[in-house]
């Protein structure tokens, strides 16, 4: 905006909210997927580095939609902690693929919401595994 004295306030305001949103989905890429370290010697690396973490960004923003709202107003960094850094233990037997979580979990509810949220998308993934029946669960404590 060259000429601030012939746009209205609430026009202004607007303009710059938007700006400052815009920079904080920026903050937030580069602090969150390291999105600022682009110290490999070749263009190539760093570029494949950017679009990976990009792909991850992505991802990550699918994830909060599916998630309930009191999901959608974390960073990345405390949804990592909520969500990916849990103490678990996965258990495979013939016929079953099992993830246990400790009993001490806060967060549970949340995680089996988001988990049955995902198996209920219909994706052709190039792994073996399918997830059982809508009734069953893959997810105990």
């Amino acid at each position: 905006m060259n000429n601030l004295s012939s746009v209205d306030s609430e026009e202004l305001f607007q303009f710059y909210r938007e700006r400052g949103n815009a920079e904080n989905f920026i903050k937030e890429r580069k602090a969150g997927f390291f999105g600022d370290k682009t110290d490999s010697s070749t263009m190539i690396k760093n570029e494949v580095r950017m679009m990976m973490g990009c792909l991850a960004y992505n991802l990550y923003l699918f994830l909060k939609q599916l998630a309930g709202d009191e999901v959608k107003a974390l960073t990345i960094k405390r949804f990592r902690r909520l969500f990916l850094h849990i103490a678990g233990k996965y258990v495979s037997t013939a016929r079953r693929h099992i993830l246990k979580f400790s009993s001490l979990y806060a967060y549970s509810k949340q995680f089996q919401a988001l988990f049955d949220t995902i198996c209920q998308i219909n994706l052709i993934l190039p792994v073996p595994y399918r997830a059982r029946g809508q009734g069953e669960t893959c997810l105990t404590e």
